[in-house]
């Protein structure tokens, strides 16, 4: 049931022009739900749309950390924390294959390049699975150059896991998908081989 409708937001509330890469999530509140979206402009800065009860407000966030340019694909996920904090990662990656980490945690807002100690990723590839449980932290899973699969554990000094290096699996390529198994909570990672075949 319902019908759609279709709203130009940026237009409406006069915000910045987002050029690519959309990502979006919701924070549910006891008072209310509060949607936020995510893009890239065509300086590559990354974009923060916000609504509330008296419309729609953005910001550069790239502006705001001092960020380095960004590439296409976005994964974002958030959640309020025991009813009150504010908590929200965004990943994105860098034209050179550098995986960049927002993070807002209440009013504080950081930025950390991950790839310090990890492998350079296929920005198409990366794709986020939310914690288990609240206050957890998401893992992100992307390819690298290779092909390869790897995890970011979502600490910086534990960095990033080489899936494919233990499970000995094949090379894939382009985006994929991720779940947790019913039941066991296991991981469960979905993508696509260079033959076409569809690999778990």
């Amino acid at each position: 049931g319902g019908s759609w409708i279709a709203e130009d937001v940026t237009a409406a509330a006069g915000l910045p022009p987002v050029s690519s890469s959309l990502a979006g999530l919701v924070l549910h509140r006891a008072t209310g739900d509060t949607t936020v979206l995510y893009g890239l402009n065509s300086a590559g800065e990354l974009i923060e749309y916000r609504s509330s009860r008296i419309g729609w407000t953005a910001r550069n966030i790239s502006t705001i950390t001092r960020g380095v340019p960004l590439s296409s694909k976005l994964a974002a996920w958030g959640e309020i924390y025991k009813g009150k904090l504010e908590r929200i990662f965004v990943f994105c990656t860098t034209s050179d294959g550098r995986s960049i980490q927002y993070l807002q945690s209440g009013k504080r807002l950081s930025q950390f390049d991950l790839s310090t100690t990890g492998p350079t990723v296929a920005a198409d590839s990366v794709v986020v699975l939310p914690p288990a449980n609240t206050g957890g932290v998401p893992s992100l899973f992307g390819l690298d150059g290779q092909g390869s699969l790897w995890r970011y554990t979502g600490n910086l000094r534990l960095g990033w896991e080489s899936i494919a290096g233990n499970v000995g699996g094949p090379a894939l390529t382009g985006e994929l998908g991720t779940q947790y198994a019913a039941g066991s909570g296991t991981m469960i990672v979905f993508g696509v081989d260079r033959e076409g075949r569809m690999v778990q």
